[in-house]
């Protein structure tokens, strides 16, 4: 609770920058932690995320969003989720899971090079780049789970395997070699709102 507080009273700042009451904040923060629950964010994993925020927030370069991926739901399902911190509002998408963490469940995962599996735990999205995928963006993982990620190239991209139209098809998605990839026109919708340094966490 006590990260929850500091957190929302270092958002919820006026555009003078004068921090509004801590009960304000707390209220702000209690009604964003519901919504996010109630939109399907794990407790634990929205807390984790406010935690780290907390604890790291001058050296978090994108603080307008988080986001999360539910690897507990099957890829048919809507399970990225990203959070608007300056109004609450919460939006979800089909997002990808590794080629050999499992079919329509991730549920292997690695940090190892070439494992072709996705990896749990909180990253930072970090700078675009163009590759084979278009516009991407790196990705740096801030656990032992993840530490790789630099290295590994996961990276968040478009993949035209991510649509409705697969998963009408074929009953789940398309896989990556470990990236969480999105719908081409999803990815144009989140590519600017959590690249440059917003905190993302993978969790199962």
């Amino acid at each position: 609770m006590k990260a929850l507080c500091v957190f929302f009273m270092l958002i919820t700042v006026t555009r003078h920058g004068i921090a509004q009451s801590s009960i304000g904040a707390l209220a702000v923060g209690l009604n964003m932690r519901k919504a996010a629950i109630t939109s399907g964010i794990r407790p634990e994993a929205y807390d984790k995320v406010i935690r780290y925020y907390s604890k790291y927030y001058n050296q978090i370069e994108n603080k307008k969003v988080v986001s999360f991926i539910d690897f507990s739901q099957p890829s048919s399902k809507k399970r990225f989720y990203v959070v608007d911190l300056s109004n609450g509002k919460i939006s979800k998408y089909l997002v990808a899971h590794g080629k050999l963490s499992g079919e329509l469940y991730a549920t292997d995962f690695s940090n190892k090079p070439e494992s072709k599996k996705s990896s749990l735990g909180l990253f930072k999205v970090q700078e675009e780049y163009r590759g084979k995928h278009g516009p991407s963006l790196r990705m740096d993982g801030l656990e032992a789970t993840n530490s790789n990620a630099r290295m590994r190239s996961i990276v968040m991209h478009a993949a035209n395997y991510v649509s409705p139209n697969v998963v009408q098809s074929t009953g789940r998605l398309g896989r990556s070699w470990g990236c969480p990839a999105l719908s081409p026109n999803d990815w144009t919708a989140v590519r600017p709102l959590i690249r440059s340094g917003s905190i993302l966490l993978a969790y199962r």
